[in-house]
C-alpha cells in the first residue's frame, strides 16, 4: 500500500476508537496484531495481542466513554506510520484526563500489524491507576 493508503487506515483504527466502535477498530487489526506499551515506569511496559485488546475493551473502565485521541500529526515510510497525539477523556469519577503520546504503527496488506505506544507514565500512573484500582475494589 502507498504511504497515503497506510495513513488512511491508521486515521480509521482511531477514528473507529474515538467513537467506541471497537468492532470496526478490531477489523483494521492484522490476525496476529500486537500492541506493546513501551513505558519505563514499573508495569508499564507490556505488549497485548489482538483477543488480549478486544476482552481489554469490553471491561468497564474509568472513563465515562471512549478516550478521544486527536492525532496532532502523522509522518509515513514504507510500511510504518509515525503518529503524535493527544488524547482527552472524561473520568467516571469526575475531572478529566489528558495525555500526550507518539505511536508507531507498522501495517501489511491494509491491516494494523503492530502499535508500539509511547506516553507520559508518571500522568497514566498519578491519575488513572488509582482510579483503576478503586473501580476492582467496588
Amino acid at each position: 500500500m502507498s504511504i497515503e493508503n497506510n495513513k488512511k487506515v491508521v486515521r480509521a483504527y482511531f477514528e473507529a476508537n474515538n467513537t467506541g466502535n471497537h468492532a470496526e477498530a478490531l477489523a483494521i487489526l492484522s490476525d496476529d496484531f500486537t500492541f506493546e506499551s513501551m513505558g519505563k515506569a514499573p508495569g508499564t511496559r507490556y505488549s497485548l495481542g489482538k483477543e488480549q485488546i478486544a476482552a481489554a475493551w469490553a471491561k468497564p473502565g474509568v472513563f465515562k466513554g471512549p478516550v478521544q485521541i486527536t492525532i496532532n500529526d502523522m509522518v509515513g515510510e514504507g510500511d510504518k506510520v509515525a503518529v503524535r497525539a493527544a488524547s482527552h477523556a472524561d473520568l467516571k469519577a469526575g475531572g478529566t484526563y489528558s495525555n500526550n503520546y507518539h505511536f508507531l504503527i507498522e501495517l501489511e496488506n491494509g491491516k494494523i500489524r503492530y502499535l508500539a505506544e509511547y506516553l507520559c507514565t508518571a500522568t497514566l500512573i498519578n491519575e488513572i491507576w488509582p482510579l483503576r484500582n478503586q473501580s476492582a475494589s467496588s
